[in-house]
């Protein structure tokens, strides 16, 4: 699809998620703004408690949006992204980034460097001791969770190795080993499931699979040289956002 036209600079958008009808992009140096408009147009950018700090992943839940990014912080907004609480803490993780959130059956799942990962039963107040998974094992960064059927998937990367993905059949409480990614030598940046199909991406690249994430088709690119790191969906639009701060609707 076609860039959209904003002025929210050129800080890399990481993030996008809907609330409400609400589209919420984040991203670098703290970065969070809002459109009403199916992503068509985007207001000023919000001032949130991130300050200059990178804000690496957003989910929802029962009307909560919650926030994360490097230092290991978190903030949750319960006005559609208009304003923002203190810094969630303490936190399981530390200062550990975090660069995933996804929900699942009421639990928010939070996954960054090295692989850590914990859950919240609260909507984010809280948040349990972090949880054994395969990514943990050999220090990859998980950069994405999405959700679909009742699965929940767990795609990352490390530097020098393939990106790896795993996936939970139980809230993501335990996890399966690794699936073979459909990069090959690459990175998997972000996931996110629209209808029955994951969309995985990757330095410029997209791959879908239809069986739940257990296998992937060839990947290809229509991003062009820009890198996309985010995607969600509103009212049949898919919204990708990354590099540079671009913007793409399909």
């Amino acid at each position: 699809g076609s860039l959209v036209t904003h002025a929210l600079g050129t800080s890399s958008l990481n993030v996008v998620t809907v609330v409400n009808n609400t589209v919420i992009a984040a991203g670098d140096n703290g970065i969070i703004a809002r459109s009403t408009s199916d992503g068509l147009t985007w207001g000023n950018i919000i001032s949130t408690p991130f300050g200059t700090s990178h804000i690496r992943a957003l989910t929802t839940i029962n009307g909560v949006i919650i926030a994360a990014g490097e230092s290991g912080k978190m903030s949750r907004s319960t006005d559609n992204g208009l304003t923002w609480s203190p810094l969630i803490t303490p936190k399981p993780w530390g200062t550990s980034p975090i660069y995933a959130l996804t929900t699942i059956n009421g639990v928010v799942i939070a996954a960054g460097v090295s692989g850590v990962m914990a859950r919240s039963t609260d909507n984010g107040l809280t948040w349990g001791s972090l949880i054994t998974n395969p990514f943990s094992t050999v220090a990859i960064n998980i950069t994405s969770l999405t959700t679909i059927n009742g699965v929940v998937i767990a795609a990352g990367r490390a530097s020098g190795a393939n990106g790896s993905i795993a996936r939970s059949t139980d809230n993501g409480l335990t996890w399966s080993s690794f699936i073979t990614n459909p990069f090959g030598p690459g990175n998997v940046d972000a996931l996110i499931t629209v209808d029955d199909v994951v969309i995985a991406m990757a330095i410029g690249k997209m791959a879908i699979s239809t069986d739940n994430g257990l296998t992937w088709g060839a990947a290809y690119n229509p991003f062009g040289a820009y890198y996309m790191y985010a995607m969600t969906t509103i009212n049949g639009v898919i919204i990708a956002a990354g590099e540079s701060g671009k913007i793409r609707r399909s």
